[in-house]
Order: structure tokens, then C-alpha cells, then sequence
């Protein structure tokens, strides 16, 4: 049971630092400071002179790095172009603005944000493995420069070069309407996939330049978690992005692809549009009703559209996107295009021999994935609309994260990497990140209320524990040992594909198999890393669900039911009959998770 006592103003800023830990790799701050120039960090690159600064662990550090011109003026919705060369010597020393988006009421960022940011060793080696972080946020919030995510401790100590990029978020980065398409310049630009571009490019920029800073070209992994996973996939399956990587690992992934028809159409076309599609946002930007807004945008020109669209001001633009979690939009991307990304779905591509980049791959979920979106949601009381003020029925709580976090690593673990071994593919590795030793403040037990929840592995892998977030650990060394083993796995993968590669103090990562085993990350206080079978299929999932008769009413049985089998998951036949007395309105509205 949630514990919740009398509300001190030392009790209430606790609760809120508690509820900070489920959030803070996505809103942590990011370093503001301006390091100081250090000489030694020259280095010439294609577009012009760089000069780095010293940073922590033995390492040099570029800030703020340009890999494509401002997507700004008529560049919006257009690929990445290349950036402007310049001239003397330009300070690397201060990480460039976010990408524009949602920060409370207001918008924060700016559209000039295609930049990356470089870790190396202080010593100056070469031919180095280089580790390309994608960061994550619903493809619509975060910024490399968050501090979770700063790389010089997974550079210096495991003696990798770590880059960090940004690519344009929400609409700016994914956004899909006949109009911008008839004005596109190249199947690139009719996409709508500009996001997905910009990380292509930024793997590109690498590809030239990564040299120049100790790192080997030819010995890239690409990385990233949530939406940065997803992302990870869908260069996995571009084939705009081949031999830009060759190691890829996917942190709390997957990858759905949106259909043409929903990021697209109205959403009371035949073929339904999302909520946010290409159309709906331009009806809601033309201000009047929506029957009226309809009628006015069939009678615009392609031209017109597509002007006006440009002239928004970002946050103009991100005023006509409402709900989602946690300033997140909830907007269609990844945009199955057939150019950029395949007009086929992923499990399709994964079950084809040339239908992918065969590269080493990397997969993994949280077991409590969706506890953090549950607690910070509304189905638990908030104070402040915030902070969970309530008690909760524990076992329903329990059992629902368990179906939606089942759920997730089906199909972003198991699924894929079932397909990928029967199709021969033979370096797959899996794991489960378990740890939930949270410390039990008296105002709030979080071992139950979060778990190991989405997010919570992301320090681990960097080793980044931000100090004021160390209350809610408990104190002892376990924290920093798992932390110190996901760096090594992560970092010998890196280097050869292989997990184990020089970890042989570490217990030993099988491949997945037609008998799959997945590594669990847990501390010494519940089980340590050990191997476990891996079972968590959706047809399981699905079936346990199916056999469910614990829910208070046939009505929230149903809610359940289009929660959890939403998409391309949902059955009419098992809607209709769902626990032998069915559900009305068996139809599925069109979406995208």
C-alpha cells in the first residue's frame, strides 16, 4: 500500500524529489556552464577549426558541434543540409539549445538545434569504438545535453569516444501533409520523417569526422532508450542508414510504424487520420470550427498550406498539440514512407534476409516499464496534480503494469529477437533491468509504487547518479557495482559485438537462441545478474489476459482489453466476446504507440 502521512514541508519536498527520480532522465537540467578552453583539444574538422575543454574522468569534451545547417525559413521539413563552413577557431565549449518543445505552458528551445556533443580520452588514441547516443522523450521532449546523459565517465574509464546528438522533435521533426509534399524537393523531404533524417545525418557527420577525436568510423554503435531505441530500430531497418553503423543497441525500444493514411487523413475519413494528423493540425490552425476549418483547407491550394505552415512560430505550432505525458505530444511519427523507413512493419522486415542492417544487436526492457507513466498519471491521486497523494489497490496496480510492461518487452524484446534468430541472424543479446532497492522515506514506499520502471537503467549505463537524487538509494555500493558491470557489458559490446568480450569476471551473456536466455541486471540485494529463461511472448501476454477475471467490471475489463491490444494488436472477435459477455462499439480507432 501506498504510504502517505501527514504532509510536512520536509515531507513534501521529498515527495517531490521522489518523483523526480521516475522523470529526471528526461528532465534533469542540463549543464549550462561554459568550460574553459583548453589547447589541446584543436581539431580540424570538415567544416572548419574546433577547440574542446577538459572535462571529467580523464577526457576531452567538444560542446555544441554543428552536423547540419539550421532547419529554420524554408528548410523546415526538408532534410538536413549540410552546415556552413567558418572561419578562425570556434569554442566547442557550451552545449547548443534544445529543439523546441513543451516545457510547462511555455515553449522552450530553438529550431537552430542540429548539433552534437563529443567525450574522448585525454590521451589522444586512435581507431577508438565510438558510441552514438540517441536520446529519448517521445521523439517530441529532451536534449543531448541533458546531464544524465554527459559521457565522459563511459569514455574515460571504458576508453571509448561518446558522441551525443539532437534531432528535431514533435512536428518540427516528424509531420506529414500533401501539401509539404508537393513542395518537397526529394523523396526525403515527402517523407515526413525530418527526425529520423537528422540522426542519419548526424551518423554521417561522423562517419567524416569522428577520426579526428581518436575514433574509428568503422567501429560505430548506435544507442539510445524510448523513443531513442525506437529510433536506434529504425536505422536498423532505413536503408538510407547503411554502413553509417555497425553495433546497435535498444534500450525500453520497439518500432511501429505509422501508416500514410493515419498521419495523414482527417480522422473521419474512411481510412481514419491520428487525432494530430497532417490534416487535423491544419484544420486546427485555420481557427474556426472544425467542419468549417475542413471545408476552408480542401479549398487551399498546396502552396497556401504549405506557406502558412511555414510562417508558425514553433511555438505557434506546438499550441495546436494538447494531452499527452508528461509535456509529450502523443503526435504520429516514424512515418512508414517506403523511402526512408519501409512501407512494411519491422516484424516483416526482421523476417526478410535483406530486409534489415545485419549488424550485432542489443535488446532490452525495465520490468516495471509503465509503473512510471502509472504513478505520474491520472489513475493515482495527485497533489499538485503531481505528486501521488492517495492509497492505492496495490494488486490492481500491480497486476495492470504487469500486462502494459509484459506487453512491452514482448514486442520489443522478444518478438524481434525470435524473428531475427530465425532468420539466422545470430548476434542478438537480451536483458532485463530489475532494480527497484529504493529507500522507504516513511512519506512514500516507492519499491512498489515505481519498480524498476521506465528510464531507471539510463544511470547505470552512463554511471551519471546525479547527487541530489542519491537520497532515494540506499546506502551502499550495490548501486555503483551494477552500474560498473552495464558499463563494461555495454562498452565490450561496443568494442566487439559481444557482451563477454574481456567481462570474464562478469557472469557470462548467452545469445539469444531458439531457446532464449536474457541476462537480468539486479543488485546484490535481490538475485544480482543472473540468466533466466525468456518467455514473455504477446500471444502469452495476451492469453493471460484472455483468463483474467479480476477486474471490478466487464466495463473496465473492457477499457483494459483497449488499452493494452490497441493498434495493430486489437481482435474484434476477441473484443466482442471478451470474458463471454463481450464489448460494445468493436471497432479500433487508428493510432500510433
Amino acid at each position: 500500500m501506498l504510504k502517505i502521512i501527514g504532509w510536512t514541508v520536509g515531507g513534501l519536498f521529498i515527495a517531490i524529489l521522489l518523483v523526480a527520480v521516475g522523470a529526471y532522465a528526461y528532465f534533469a537540467p542540463s549543464d549550462e556552464a561554459v568550460l574553459s578552453v583548453d589547447a589541446a583539444t584543436e581539431r580540424e574538422v570538415e567544416t572548419g577549426t574546433l577547440v574542446g575543454a577538459r572535462d571529467a574522468f580523464d577526457t576531452f569534451v567538444w560542446r555544441g558541434i554543428p552536423f547540419a545547417a539550421p532547419p529554420v525559413g524554408d528548410l523546415r521539413w526538408r532534410q538536413p543540409a549540410r552546415p556552413d563552413p567558418w572561419t578562425g577557431t570556434r569554442e566547442a565549449t557550451a552545449f547548443a539549445p534544445a529543439c523546441p518543445q513543451k516545457s510547462g505552458a511555455a515553449v522552450d528551445g530553438d529550431e537552430d538545434c542540429l548539433y552534437l556533443n563529443i567525450w574522448a580520452p585525454a590521451d589522444e588514441r586512435n581507431d577508438l569504438p565510438v558510441m552514438v547516443w540517441i536520446h529519448g522523450g517521445g521523439n517530441s521532449i529532451g536534449a543531448a545535453s541533458t546531464s544524465v546523459y554527459h559521457g565522459a565517465r563511459l569514455a574515460g574509464e571504458q576508453e571509448l569516444v561518446v558522441v551525443s546528438i539532437q534531432y528535431r522533435l514533435g512536428p518540427l521533426g516528424w509531420f506529414r501533409h500533401p501539401a509539404l509534399a508537393a513542395d518537397a524537393h526529394g523523396p526525403e523531404d515527402a517523407s515526413g520523417n525530418y527526425g529520423t533524417l537528422d540522426i542519419i545525418e548526424a551518423l554521417a557527420w561522423v562517419q567524416r569526422n569522428v577520426a579526428v577525436f581518436g575514433g574509428d568510423p568503422d567501429n560505430v554503435t548506435i544507442f539510445g532508450e524510448s523513443a531513442g531505441g525506437f529510433n536506434v530500430l529504425s536505422m536498423v531497418v532505413s536503408p538510407l542508414a547503411e554502413g553509417l553503423f555497425h553495433r546497435a543497441i535498444s534500450q525500453s525500444g520497439g518500432l511501429n510504424l505509422t501508416s500514410i493514411d493515419v498521419a495523414e487523413n482527417y480522422r473521419d475519413d474512411e481510412q481514419p487520420g491520428h487525432a494530430f494528423s497532417g490534416r487535423e493540425i491544419v484544420n486546427a490552425m485555420l481557427n474556426a470550427d472544425r467542419r468549417a476549418a475542413r471545408t476552408k483547407q480542401d479549398t487551399l491550394t498546396d502552396e497556401a498550406i504549405a506557406s502558412r505552415l511555414r510562417e508558425l512560430t514553433p511555438d505557434e505550432l506546438l499550441a495546436l498539440y494538447d494531452g499527452g505525458f508528461g509535456l509529450m505530444l502523443g503526435h504520429p511519427d516514424l512515418f512508414a514512407d517506403g523511402y526512408v523507413l519501409p512501407a512494411e512493419g519491422v516484424y516483416v522486415r526482421f523476417e526478410q534476409v535483406d530486409g534489415f542492417h545485419r549488424v550485432p544487436m542489443m535488446l532490452g526492457t525495465n520490468r516495471d516499464e509503465t509503473k512510471l507513466f502509472t504513478m505520474m498519471g491520472p489513475a493515482t491521486e495527485k497533489l499538485f496534480d503531481v505528486i501521488p497523494s492517495g492509497a492505492i489497490d496495490q494488486a490492481e496496480y500491480d497486476r495492470d503494469n504487469a500486462y502494459s510492461s509484459d506487453l512491452w518487452r514482448a514486442r520489443g524484446v522478444v518478438e524481434l529477437a525470435d524473428r531475427l534468430v530465425a532468420n539466422g541472424h545470430a548476434d542478438v543479446y537480451g536483458y532485463r533491468f530489475d532494480v527497484d532497492d529504493w529507500r522507504d522515506l516513511a512519506v512514500v514506499d516507492l519499491k512498489p509504487l515505481l519498480g524498476a520502471a521506465h528510464a531507471l537503467e539510463i544511470p547505470f549505463v552512463f554511471g551519471n547518479f546525479i547527487e541530489p537524487l542519491r537520497i532515494v538509494y540506499p546506502p551502499s555500493d550495490a548501486f555503483d557495482e551494477l552500474s560498473s558491470a552495464m558499463r563494461s557489458y555495454w562498452a565490450a559490446f561496443a568494442r566487439s559485438g559481444d557482451p563477454n568480450a574481456g567481462n570474464e569476471h562478469l557472469p557470462s551473456w548467452p545469445p539469444w537462441s531458439d531457446d532464449p536466455q536474457t541476462i537480468i541486471f539486479d543488485t546484490a540485494f535481490d538475485g544480482g545478474i543472473r540468466v533466466e529463461p525468456a518467455t514473455m511472448t504477446e500471444a502469452a501476454v495476451r492469453k493471460r489476459f484472455l483468463a483474467d477475471r479480476s477486474y471490478a467490471s466487464q466495463a473496465s475489463y473492457c477499457e483494459a482489453y483497449r488499452g493494452y491490444f490497441s493498434g495493430e494488436l486489437f481482435r474484434e472477435d476477441e473484443f466482442a466476446t471478451l470474458g463471454g459477455r463481450g464489448c460494445p462499439g468493436a471497432v479500433e480507432s487508428p493510432g500510433h504507440e
